[in-house]
């Protein structure tokens, strides 16, 4: 995820994004120059300024979202209620759709870990029920965070070869 910004009900839906994939392509560019860049995106993004934007950083596009792309952004609304924006204040919103971002982005790299571990890939919904919404003692110390989960817990060698593989992935012990 690169970008998550709540935009006013009476804006139009791709009000705001040249700023924002101006940005984004400027980053990208300098990390990779030699690569050809495609803006995939919906009817929201079917602006003028948009196109006229496109052409100048030569860039194609393409009207349609993948099938990957469209079920990741329906388990970030759905899965972890990203769309629920019922605060009174704008900022509020957006802060709150900053952290489902965030928590989007932890739960891939659950998901990332998990099938490398060798079980399926999960939905980030399964991920959030079956590992997160646990019940579980976690005891503090100077050193370390430790969590006990219950006996009966049927996960638990899936817990402990995530927490052991991130770790890894981290370059720290657990």
């Amino acid at each position: 995820m690169l970008a998550a910004v709540l935009r006013a009900g009476n804006k139009h839906a791709g009000y705001g994004s040249v700023g924002i994939l101006r940005r984004i392509v400027s980053l990208l560019r300098a990390s990779f120059p030699m690569c050809k860049f495609v803006l995939h995106g919906d009817a929201g993004y079917a602006l003028p300024a948009l196109y006229d934007w496109r052409e100048q950083e030569y860039i194609d596009y393409a009207i349609s979202l993948s099938g990957y792309v469209k079920n990741r952004v329906k388990e970030l609304k759905n899965d972890l209620l990203s769309g629920q924006t019922s605060r009174h204040l704008f900022m509020a919103n957006q802060f709150h759709l900053l952290q489902h971002a965030a928590a989007f982005v932890l739960l891939q790299a659950l998901q990332t870990i998990i099938t490398r571990i060798g079980r399926p890939r999960w939905q980030a919904g399964t991920v959030r029920v079956k590992l997160l919404k646990v019940t579980a003692l976690v005891i503090e110390s100077v050193r370390r965070v430790l969590i006990k989960l219950p006996n009966s817990y049927p996960l638990q060698p899936l817990h402990a070869a995530a927490g052991r593989l991130a770790g890894e992935w981290q370059g720290g012990r657990t």
